[in-house]
């Protein structure tokens, strides 16, 4: 019997589970941040939209869609700033994400999300 597809649904296994673990430790860090989970989407959410909207631009950029002439005329460079904008904007969420999470300091006593866990 091959082991590969054992081994690929183990490692599929493996894999769910570690971001199963990971999205709710993250979550419980947020609730002691007195944040919403819905942050977390946001930054996850994030990098796929990004990805979405890039595409969509270099196709249109690259005359693959053509909305209109005048839109094909001026779509790189249009879009060109857009793009440094949103990328940009997507390294300060990338890098302050984890830098809030790791280093701010909980709220002290109770929060909407329940008590203080250190006491």
């Amino acid at each position: 019997m091959d082991p590969g597809p054992v081994k690929g649904l183990l490692g599929l296994l493996f894999l769910v589970l570690f971001v199963w673990i990971s999205l709710a430790a993250t979550a419980k860090r947020l609730h002691d941040l007195n944040l919403s989970d819905a942050w977390l989407v946001a930054v996850i959410g994030g990098p796929i939209l990004l990805v979405l909207v890039l595409f969509v631009m270099a196709a249109i950029a690259g005359g693959i869609v053509v909305i209109s002439d005048r839109l094909a005329d001026v779509a790189f460079g249009g879009y060109a700033v857009l793009t440094l904008v949103l990328v940009c904007g997507w390294f300060v969420i990338a890098f302050g994400f984890p830098l809030m999470i790791g280093f701010w300091p909980g709220t002290v006593g109770p929060n909407r999300f329940g008590p203080d866990p250190l006491g």
